[in-house]
């Protein structure tokens, strides 16, 4: 994913960028929400990263990926 890829680099901003990107093509990407969630909080928008972890967690929960939404949860 170019925004992990981003994110590891340090381009926290353009990691952002990517993943919102990347949830407005595939609203239902779960890696993509969480990685625009630890993005969020990286540039100090606390708010937004959990609200984005959150939904994170409702598709995961949705798609039956329990071991990542505990994941995401214990993020949060």
């Amino acid at each position: 994913n170019p925004g992990q890829v981003l994110l590891r680099a340090g381009r926290t901003t353009e990691a952002v960028e990517q993943f919102q990107a990347a949830v407005c093509l595939k609203p239902d990407d779960v890696q993509s929400f969480f990685g625009l969630a630890q993005a969020l909080a990286k540039i100090g928008r606390p708010q937004e990263a959990a609200a984005t972890a959150q939904q994170a967690i409702r598709l995961a929960r949705a798609a039956n990926l329990a071991d990542a939404a505990k994941q995401m949860g214990d993020w949060l």
